[in-house]
């Protein structure tokens, strides 16, 4: 008698367990459902505004991409900008654009030095 309710519980246990799971993967299942459609609607929103989603990944910009942008900023400004300023009229990330300006030392003339440095065109 001991032995049979013991095997009972225990598999009426593993049957609760099972259907935990069950729950669990059904749940998770409507939540990716969930995060798809408020996707699409942050979407459709962004489109009316004319915002930027938030939450989306951004692309990365190639070296030319940077180089082509940041090249047009520079050209529009005789007196040159420092990193903070390219990084606001560029769009750039300031760590990014401060990698990239060290990577590509040779094609921008600068004078100055750390945070007061100003980037010109060759």
């Amino acid at each position: 008698m001991i032995k049979n309710i013991s095997s009972e519980i225990e598999t009426l246990e593993n049957k609760l367990k099972k259907l935990k799971a069950e729950e669990v993967k059904a749940l998770r299942k409507e939540l990716r459902a969930a995060k798809k459609r408020v996707t699409a609607l942050k979407g459709k929103i962004a489109k009316i505004t004319g915002e930027a989603v938030r939450g989306v990944r951004r692309k990365r910009m190639s070296d030319e991409d940077k180089m082509s942008v940041v090249s047009k900023e520079l050209s529009k400004n005789p007196n040159g900008l420092s990193q903070i300023e390219l990084s606001k009229e560029t769009g750039i990330p300031y760590p990014s654009l401060a990698v990239f300006l060290k990577e590509h030392q040779k094609e921008f003339n600068f004078t100055g030095k750390r945070k007061s440095k100003r980037y010109f065109l060759k």
